[in-house]
């Protein structure tokens, strides 16, 4: 999993089968850390992704050839999946409150038993 936080110590190489997700706003991230990214996560609404200020994402979204992970499907990017947030809830015994697309990520992973999750590029912090 791939996230946009500065860093000095690179990813190192993956493997051809290794999946690379990635996530957000990190087009603004060309090269490097997302070439060869295997899904795309922006678990928000048509129009929050439309009126960021990075430039024309949903374009760069139909322009895709991966998985694109939404909080719905939409006939206009025909990549685009539902994320299964009912089928997480249920892993987790019921509701479960997620606030950041890594938490989304980590949940799916564990919803598809992944073998081992590897972070590059995270920085958690809150501030007001």
């Amino acid at each position: 999993m791939m996230g946009g936080a500065s860093t000095n110590v690179p990813v190192p190489p993956l493997g051809p089968d290794v999946e690379r997700w990635s996530l957000n706003a990190l087009i603004r991230k060309t090269g490097g850390r997302i070439d060869g990214v295997t899904r795309w996560f922006d678990i928000h609404d048509r129009e929050h992704i439309r009126n960021r200020k990075e430039g024309d994402m949903w374009g760069w979204y139909q322009r895709l050839t991966i998985p694109v992970y939404l909080t719905k499907t939409y006939d206009d990017l025909p990549t685009s999946r539902a994320y299964p947030l009912a089928d997480v809830q249920a892993m987790f015994g019921g509701t479960r409150l997620f606030s950041s697309g890594l938490d989304y990520m980590l949940a799916l992973a564990g919803l598809e038993q992944a073998e081992e999750v590897q972070l590059y590029g995270f920085r958690l912090n809150h501030s007001n």
